[in-house]
This record gives C-alpha cells, sequence and structure tokens, in this order.
C-alpha cells in the first residue's frame, strides 16, 4: 500500500478527517498555511489541518466528520485530524467509494481501503455515490418513492430499499420496478 506524508498527501487524495473541537485544539501550533489559506500542522503519525472549506479541495476529497452529533458549520474554520494510513488514492471514475450508514443514522461513502469496508457493500464511482445518496435520503426522510406500488409493510419495504442501495449495483428505478412485479 502507497505511504502517505507531509510532501504527498495533497496530492490528489481522498481522507476523512476527524473534527476536533477548539478546546481540543488549543496547543496546537499550525506551521504551514496553503494559497488558500488552510493551515497545516504535521506529526509523524498524521496531520492536523483548519480551514473553513472541505469536500473538494483541488484534486482531493476531503471530508471533515464529526463523532459527535453536532453539526459542522463549514463556513467557519474547523480543524480536522488525520493519520497519514487515512489517506487514499482519489481517483472519482473508478469504482472505489462504497456508502456507509454510520450507527447515528447518517450515509457517506467513504474508500474501499477504509478498514470498515465489507465485502457485501456495494463500489461505484464518486459521482454514482453521491446520486444513490441522494436516492438514500429519499427514501429514508419521505414516501415519496412508494407512490403507486402496493406495499404491506412501509418500514420493513424502506429497509429493504436502504438495503439495497447500499449492497447491489441497482438504483432506485430499478428496485421499484422489482417491487412492482
Amino acid at each position: 500500500m502507497y505511504q502517505y506524508n507531509r510532501s504527498n498527501f495533497h496530492k490528489n487524495t481522498f481522507c476523512v478527517f476527524k473534527h476536533l473541537t477548539l478546546e481540543e485544539a488549543a496547543e496546537i501550533e499550525f506551521v504551514h498555511k496553503s494559497k488558500s489559506g488552510s493551515e497545516y500542522f504535521f506529526t509523524n503519525e498524521g496531520v492536523y489541518r483548519k480551514s473553513n472549506h472541505w469536500g473538494r479541495v483541488a484534486n482531493c476529497r476531503w471530508k471533515l466528520v464529526s463523532i459527535s452529533q453536532e453539526k459542522i458549520n463549514n463556513h467557519l474554520p474547523q480543524i480536522g485530524y488525520a493519520s497519514w494510513n487515512e489517506f487514499f488514492n482519489n481517483e472519482e471514475s473508478k469504482p472505489l467509494y462504497f456508502i456507509f450508514q454510520d450507527d447515528l443514522g447518517n450515509f457517506d461513502f467513504y474508500h474501499k481501503e477504509h478498514s470498515f469496508f465489507k465485502d457485501k457493500f456495494a463500489l461505484r464511482n464518486a459521482s454514482e455515490c453521491s446520486k444513490v445518496m441522494k436516492e438514500l435520503k429519499l427514501v429514508e426522510q419521505t414516501d415519496d418513492w412508494a407512490k403507486y406500488i402496493n406495499i404491506v409493510d412501509l418500514e420493513e419495504t424502506r429497509n429493504w430499499l436502504i438495503n439495497e442501495l447500499l449492497t447491489s449495483n441497482s438504483n432506485l428505478t430499478s428496485l421499484k420496478r422489482k417491487l412492482l412485479h
């Protein structure tokens, strides 16, 4: 496996940074500032990043996730930490990504090299993952998808659809067709 470090982590990588509160990051003295204004502090184990822009970052996709239920305000500078072994090659057109539902019920996509990847998850490219995540949100939060389908148990069908969207390469339209037959 390719090893990332302070000299190459910013070159076409995918990474999920763990959000830190200001209190948790109070002792960090950022030593490098990028052209876009992000600040970095490097250790042998990983990197701390302070920035007001996450998601697509140049040719990288860097996500910031909170382990608590608190929402992250992306308009204010936020601090995240990632170990070097949490950086992966970002080739968005290749099926390297899977969608995962966390313990809080949130859906997000991750690189197949993440430690919690299982063979049961469907692999997709980044664009397909974004589309399926919209479908998952629709299925989870509304009943609009159930129009014109004769359903005995709405929650059981909802759970089946979510599982199929996570574990197969089917989209919502094709799964609804299956339900009609």
